[in-house]
Order: C-alpha cells, then sequence, then structure tokens
C-alpha cells in the first residue's frame, strides 16, 4: 500500500495547503468535479474552517487508498465508463430493477438497493415532478437521497440535484448525470450486486443540508402550502357544489 496522505510538513499557506489536497484526491481517483467541490468549501469560511475541510477530505483519500485505489486503477475504470442518455439510461435501470428489486420492500443486496433508491428519485420527477430537495420531494424522494450521498462516487452528483428548484431542464441534466454515475460505478463494481444489504433507504431522513439550507427549504415549503391555502380561500376546494360557480 501507498503511504497515507498527511496535511503534517505542508506549507501551512492556504494555497499550499489547497494544493497539496487536490493532487492527492486526484490521485485517488477523485474527479474534478469533485476536486471542485472541495475547493468551493475550503474557500467558503476562515482559514481554520479550510484546515478542517482539508483534513476531512485527507481522510476520504487515505479510505480509497488503503481500498487499493490508486491511479493506474483509476484510469482503467474511467475508460470503460459510458455516457447514456436519457433512454438508454431507462431502459439500462429498468433491466436491473427487474432483476435485483422485490415487488416489496429492501433489496437482498447492496447494488439492489442502490438501483432501488435511484429508480425512486427518477420515478418522482418523471411521473410527479417532484424536485429531490425541495418542497413534497423532501418527504418523497429525501430519503433516497440521504441514502446515496452515504456512497462518496456519487456524493457530489446528488448534492448537485437537491440544490436545484425551479428549473426543469437544469435538475434533467443533473438527475442524467447522477444516473449516469451510479450506472458506471454499478459497472465497474459488480460485487455490489453479491454484498448482503441489511438497509433500507426509506429508513434515511429527508435531507435539508445545514441550518441556512434547511430554513431556505422550509421557506419554499411554506410558501407551497400558502399557495394552496389562496387556492381554498376562493371556496373552490370548500365547497363542491359551487365550485363551478364563477
Amino acid at each position: 500500500m501507498k503511504k497515507q496522505f498527511s496535511l503534517v510538513g505542508v506549507d501551512g499557506n492556504a494555497f499550499s495547503v489547497m494544493g497539496y489536497v487536490c493532487k492527492a484526491m486526484k490521485s485517488v481517483g477523485f474527479n474534478q468535479d469533485q476536486v471542485d467541490v472541495y475547493k468551493a468549501s475550503a474557500m467558503n469560511g476562515s482559514y481554520y474552517d479550510l484546515l478542517n475541510v482539508s483534513m476531512e477530505y485527507i481522510e476520504k483519500c487515505n479510505k480509497r487508498l488503503s481500498k487499493g485505489y490508486g491511479e493506474r486503477r483509476d484510469m482503467a475504470v474511467s475508460s470503460k465508463t459510458k455516457k447514456r442518455n436519457q433512454e438508454a439510461l431507462d431502459k439500462h435501470f429498468d433491466e436491473l430493477y427487474d432483476k435485483f428489486v422485490p415487488a416489496r420492500g429492501k433489496a437482498s443486496t447492496v447494488g439492489g438497493e442502490i438501483v432501488r433508491a435511484f429508480c425512486r428519485i427518477n420515478y418522482r420527477w418523471f411521473n410527479d415532478g417532484d424536485y429531490a430537495g425541495y418542497g413534497y420531494g423532501l418527504e418523497t424522494a429525501g430519503p433516497a437521497c440521504t441514502y446515496l450521498m452515504q456512497n462518496e462516487e456519487f456524493e457530489e452528483a446528488v448534492l448537485k440535484l437537491l440544490n436545484i428548484v425551479d428549473n426543469d431542464s437544469a435538475y434533467e441534466k443533473a438527475l442524467l448525470r447522477l444516473g449516469n454515475a451510479i450506472a458506471n460505478y454499478l459497472d465497474a463494481n459488480p460485487a455490489v450486486f453479491e454484498e448482503e444489504n441489511d438497509e433500507d433507504y426509506q429508513d434515511y431522513d429527508e435531507w435539508y443540508g445545514d441550518e441556512d439550507e434547511a430554513e431556505e427549504r422550509q421557506h419554499y415549503y411554506d410558501e407551497e402550502e400558502d399557495d394552496e391555502e389562496s387556492w381554498s380561500d376562493t371556496g373552490f376546494w370548500d365547497d363542491e357544489e359551487e365550485a363551478w360557480d364563477f
């Protein structure tokens, strides 16, 4: 195993610290989007916040290192990745769902539960228009997102999806991107379809982000409820006989 990463001995200059972490992340297979998320998080606060975020990512790098990730392995995996369009992705997940997801309850394998969680998010959007990070979508698709975020391979893709609202085109692009990230992960790690699963994504809590984000999401939800109440004030919901009395 390669020598583990450490900030000990690294120049304390903020840019030196960030440069070291970015290099470490790339060496164990983190993609550029994931590196950009680290950089944004590191710069969003004080110097001590930067150090805390950097140490958190160094731990992630060392976890990957202990699992055998490295430049050669990740280059081999990346060469097998596919970029499916929506139709191809839907067909791919339909096949996986039929094969690995039961009619009721959690899947028996980790791979099956990942498929089940993504299909929930995908269904709630295309069938009901639920944004996973806002409004009713917090309840219907939020737990599936929280479950998927436990896997660092597509954590950032889930976060991007959760932070989109009132932009159907952007949401569908983010959903397609997440689907491809999950599909490619499953292609590269077929053993997850043999790994016994003891989790149900529905047991996970809805995701609200930090305190500020939670307040914003609740405010958005409250506005939706106010809109429904304004319709009720017209009498349309109160008396069926008067509903058509204009």
